[in-house]
């Protein structure tokens, strides 16, 4: 779980994952990157820290999100990797459903489709173009790739997304989500979740950030095509 100043919203959300996703997965551990915070953030971490004993907050300088996703996920050691934001913006009533259908189906990765999208224009309208931007290249898009809320082995995560996703990667889950329904064994599914709208705090993504996103998106996309030697159909 990724943070950068959400001192409105961390500890709901960590209290969410300890009430919601602990009861079923009793070993797990919530495994926190603090990405160089500059508001509250950090000083409740430490709190929460204390109070939760499957609490690891790991604190780094500001790299961007998807460097911290990535190092969330090289911390960990788990079994299962469930990738969401701290945003609180993900309804996790749903999950042990999700986690039963993983089972039942000897699913590796269950993917998230945020419905409805409760998000700005700006954001809706930065998907739908990856997504087009996906289906030119590798004639199969996630519906939602870049959705917070991703269920995946991590004996999948490293043998088929490790190999060409990079530590700095700006879009880790969206490449993640690609690799997964394009050209592996990896067994896949989506799955609808709903989506709340942001009840705390800000989200630091302007209109300039969105766009220097999504001109490292595009080029993270296209390095990924040229990685997996698909053919644009």
């Amino acid at each position: 779980m990724p943070a950068y100043n959400e001192a409105a919203n961390i500890a709901a959300a960590i209290e969410e994952v300890h009430r919601l996703v602990m009861p079923h997965v009793r070993t797990a551990e919530i495994i926190v990157v603090d990405d160089g915070s500059t508001d509250d953030t950090a000083a409740l971490l430490k709190g929460l820290e204390a109070k939760h004993a499957a609490l690891r907050v790991v604190r780094q300088e500001n790299a961007g999100h998807g460097p911290a996703l990535m190092r969330g996920i090289t911390e960990s050691d788990a079994d299962l990797l469930l990738l969401l934001d701290s945003d609180r913006q993900i309804d996790l009533a749903a999950f042990p459903a999700h986690l039963g259908r993983m089972k039942a189906n000897a699913l590796d990765a269950l993917l998230g489709v945020r419905t409805p999208r409760n998000d700005p224009t700006s954001r809706r309208l930065l998907s739908r173009m990856m997504r087009r931007i996906i289906a030119a290249r590798f004639g199969r898009a996630p519906r939602d790739a870049g959705a917070p809320y991703k269920l995946i082995r991590t004996e999948t995560w490293r043998r088929h997304v490790a190999p060409h996703v990079a530590a700095d990667a700006s879009v880790p889950s969206v490449l993640a989500a690609i690799i997964l329904l394009n050209g592996t064994e990896a067994r896949t599914e989506e799955v609808e979740v709903m989506h709340k709208a942001r009840a705390a705090g800000r989200s630091t993504l302007n209109l300039r950030r969105i766009s220097a996103l999504s001109s490292r998106a595009v080029t993270e996309i296209r390095q990924l095509h040229g990685k997996l030697g698909r053919r644009t159909p």
